[in-house]
């Protein structure tokens, strides 16, 4: 019975500290994300990560949808938008209203 007693004392123990932990994480995130801007540097040109972004959804289009799919011929340009812009990447032609 006392190893019973034992087991729940160092549960609760550790309960609180996980609780106080992850309570303590929520706050430094909270804080941390009142100091990230509320728009983008730059809205004239894609950023490097939106460049990266796009390479490996072409890459994972290209690559794993026809083990997905197979057969599945159709590709879909990604569109990438921010404050300003839409940018249509992956096709060679593009309709006039996209220039």
């Amino acid at each position: 019975m006392k190893w019973i007693k034992k087991t729940a004392q160092i549960l609760l123990i550790t309960f609180k500290w996980a609780g106080l932990a992850i309570l303590v994480a929520l706050v430094v995130s909270g804080i941390y994300n009142t100091t990230l801007p509320e728009t983008s540097t730059v809205t004239e040109r894609l950023t490097s990560d939106q460049k990266i972004y796009i390479a490996e959804y072409m890459h994972l289009q290209n690559g794993v949808m026809d083990e997905l799919w197979p057969g599945y011929t159709i590709t879909v340009p990604p569109i990438v938008y921010n404050e300003e812009y839409a940018f249509l990447t992956g096709l060679q032609d593009p309709k006039p209203c996209w220039t």
